[in-house]
């Protein structure tokens, strides 16, 4: 088997193993969730589980994806491809995860919030 290919099985079974023990332990934390009497700390237990997951997903899935395409090789994926992807995978989770922490932060989330309505919706400055 060629050293690409150990690579590409190492890699997955790394993150495979990964994305197992976490899976398990979000099974816990849902059932100890689940368990609490009121439903506002339930949903404000899933919110923050939300977040987890999807920072999670924003390091995993380009990062697999790079792995994946590389060892694709350069006869399907071109080279220059591949290193968008492989910098796109430090770049986004780094960028979108004080983002996505803080838009669970109300005072952010409003201010955001007006600004994108403002921004896209609010075309009164143009006829002026």
């Amino acid at each position: 088997m060629p050293s690409s290919l150990y690579s590409l099985i190492g890699s997955s079974i790394m993150v495979g193993s990964d994305v197992a023990f976490i899976a398990a332990s979000y099974v816990l934390i849902l059932r100890a969730v689940f368990g609490l009497s009121s439903k506002n700390a339930q949903l404000k237990a899933l919110s923050t589980c939300g977040s987890h997951v999807g920072v999670m997903a924003l390091y995993y899935l380009p990062g697999m994806a790079s792995i994946y395409v590389a060892w694709l090789g350069q006869e399907v994926v071109p080279l220059h491809t591949q290193v968008l992807l492989a910098d796109l995978y430090l770049i986004i989770p780094a960028t979108l995860n004080p983002i996505i922490y803080g838009m669970r932060t109300k005072q952010l989330r409003e201010r955001i919030w007006s600004f994108l309505k403002h921004f896209f919706f609010d075309h009164s400055n143009l006829s002026s």
